[in-house]
């Protein structure tokens, strides 16, 4: 009997994560540097091609995001430790090795990305007699600037990853919005939904669907360290699955 009532406190203390929660989570998740920089590299395809590999990629890799949701949320485990039944303790060692290198590049890759823009803010803040687009000074504050607020919002688990997200996808819907507003104003619907890329530039639709999708099943390795808070199905299911796609 006191080992059940443990239990279930220890349940009830993860079960933090309520469908809204784990939604923000994955629209921040998704929407971020990285994801731009794949829309920038998907419009080669044009207006109409680039959103056939979003609407038909993204989903068919969030389904098994949903699934290692379920997972996640049925044994209250990380990704990892759902390996072990499969692989055995020793042999989940070699995919938990993988996902690590896999998660610092792609840390990398999106804190190297933000120091950019950083460098262009300080560059339009100060000028380029002291900060030059993309130069080196720039970029060493960025992702020191960028490393810090990793820190930050890691710094107290899931719950501050759970602040943070609630805020951010907030923030991100508004950029969304004005980002949208300002490229509308400079260029028409009509000439983006007509404008082709050049020869050079050409992506086939196959190929853009193959490394949209491996780009898209790159979270399901971490779908379970998140979901395993959830506090029902449908938020450790629906919301991972809708918070990415709309991310």
């Amino acid at each position: 009997m006191v080992a059940q009532r443990a239990g279930n406190k220890a349940e009830q203390h993860v079960s933090q994560m309520g469908f809204w929660d784990q939604l923000a989570t994955w629209i921040g998740a998704n929407a971020n540097n990285g994801t731009w920089y794949m829309g920038g590299v998907l419009a080669a395809l044009g207006f109409a091609g680039a959103l056939g590999v979003i609407l038909i990629s993204g989903p068919l890799a969030y389904l098994f995001l949903a699934l290692v949701g379920y997972m996640g949320y049925k044994m209250r485990a990380s990704t990892m430790n759902l390996m072990r039944p499969a692989f055995g303790l020793r042999g989940s060692i070699g995919p938990s090795l993988i996902n690590v290198i896999q998660f610092m590049g792609w840390a990398a890759v999106n804190t190297y990305i933000a120091a950019i823009s950083v460098s262009y803010l300080l560059s339009n803040m100060f000028g380029t007699a002291h900060f030059k687009p993309g130069g080196l000074k720039g970029m060493l504050i960025g992702v020191a600037v960028m490393g810090v607020l990793h820190l930050i919002s890691i710094s107290l688990g899931q719950r501050s990853v759970r602040l943070i997200e609630r805020v951010g996808m907030v923030l991100v819907i508004l950029l969304v919005i004005w980002e949208t507003i300002v490229v509308l104003q400079e260029v028409p619907l009509s000439k983006i939904m007509t404008w082709t890329a050049p020869s050079a530039a050409h992506l086939p639709f196959g190929k853009a669907l193959d490394v949209f999708a491996a780009f898209n099943l790159a979270w399901v390795t971490a779908g379970a360290d998140f979901t395993r808070f959830a506090d029902k199905k449908s938020a450790a299911t629906t919301a991972p699955f809708l918070g990415a796609t709309i991310g």
